[in-house]
């Protein structure tokens, strides 16, 4: 019998967790039908679900209560198996419905914590206490939630997987998409311009390493485009810096990479760094949350030190300098994703714990 799956979520704007919401409920809805409810904004990622049926949404209201009888009547009518809310944006109402209407409860964490008050800690704590499975992204995010909250109830890690068909190796003309890197070794790295991705940091720590043969590329867009663009021209390196804006196509720019780097200075776990492993480039990122649960330090990549100059830099020069080293490296980022981090693990996953929740 197939098992009803709801899906809140605030909002499917760009971003992994929403990515990775829109992958389960397009590739799982014959056995498992499977719904987002939105219950901030729809966002860009709404017109990636292939149904458009799956997603709901009622006009914006941050009052919990509200959000709480909203979604009340949605389940009401609609009924389904599976409650799963991502994130602590969406975990008090879809716990107070779920016990109201006694619908089995899933809640998932993707890496941005919630400690900041004794208020948020405790709620967390009793929630999280109640539910019929916690999930995490990472095993470094399991147990900070273990550790934080003093939890050890129903906990499980499910990480995100990449479609391996979509993210691969293919030949591409540079010249065409990047043609001001034609001639030059790419850095490249892609996400939200927001603090927490730490660009800033990077286009400093680069300032004195890119040139003429070696220059970065920064895919993505947010709130901090026109501060990056501004201090990359304070640094005068307009010619060494692509700010290529957001992509539709990253598996395409990805392929023009020479080298993965991601400076953030928190992850639970990154989807970015996985499809730049399933285009086969080496990755050099910090070693924040889940990341070295992705990199084998020195197999497929380096981890450096968060915000730490010389270890980046040092890093990136041992790739730059051996081309062998970047093949080598980028082979053995394809062969771990296609051995524990493909899609269809990854759905595998989530299948089996709603079918074991509804048991």
């Amino acid at each position: 019998m197939a098992i009803k799956v709801l899906h809140v979520i605030e909002s499917l704007g760009v971003g992994g967790m929403e990515n990775g919401v829109v992958n389960i409920v397009n590739s799982i809805s014959v056995n498992f039908p499977s719904t987002i409810y939105c219950t901030k904004s729809l966002g860009a990622l709404s017109d990636k679900v292939l149904n458009e049926n799956s997603v709901f949404y009622e006009e914006c209201d941050e009052k919990i209560l509200i959000i709480s009888w909203r979604l009340f009547k949605y389940c009401l009518k609609n009924r389904p198996d599976i409650i799963h809310t991502h994130s602590w944006g969406t975990l008090i109402s879809g716990y107070l419905v779920s016990k109201i209407l006694r619908i089995k409860f899933i809640h998932g964490e993707h890496g941005t914590v919630y400690f900041g008050s004794r208020k948020n800690i405790l709620v967390q704590k009793f929630i999280l206490s109640c539910t019929d499975m916690n999930l995490f992204v990472s095993n470094s995010l399991l147990q900070i939630f273990s550790k934080k909250l003093n939890l050890n109830h129903k906990m499980k890690v499910i990480h995100n997987g990449v479609d391996t068909n979509r993210f691969k190796k293919i030949n591409i003309d540079v010249h065409n998409l990047l043609p001001s890197c034609a001639e030059s070794l790419v850095i490249g790295t892609v996400g939200r311009l927001m603090p927490v991705k730490n660009h800033l940091w990077l286009i400093a720590a680069l300032s004195n390493f890119l040139s003429d043969k070696i220059k970065l590329v920064i895919i993505g867009d947010g709130e901090l485009s026109n501060e990056l663009n501004n201090f990359i021209k304070v640094k005068s390196l307009e010619d060494r810096v692509v700010m290529y804006g957001e992509s539709s196509s990253p598996e395409l720019l990805m392929n023009c990479f020479d080298v993965f780097v991601l400076p953030s200075i928190s992850e639970g776990l990154s989807n970015t760094i996985l499809e730049a492993m399933s285009c086969g480039l080496p990755v050099v990122a910090a070693d924040v949350g889940g990341n070295s649960e992705l990199i084998s330090d020195k197999k497929n990549g380096y981890l450096y030190e968060s915000n730490n100059v010389d270890d980046f830099l040092q890093s990136l020069t041992s790739l730059f300098e051996d081309e062998k080293k970047r093949k080598l490296f980028g082979d053995e980022s394809r062969n771990i994703v296609n051995k524990s981090f493909s899609l269809q693990v990854m759905l595998d996953s989530y299948m089996q714990v709603y079918t074991d929740v509804t048991e």
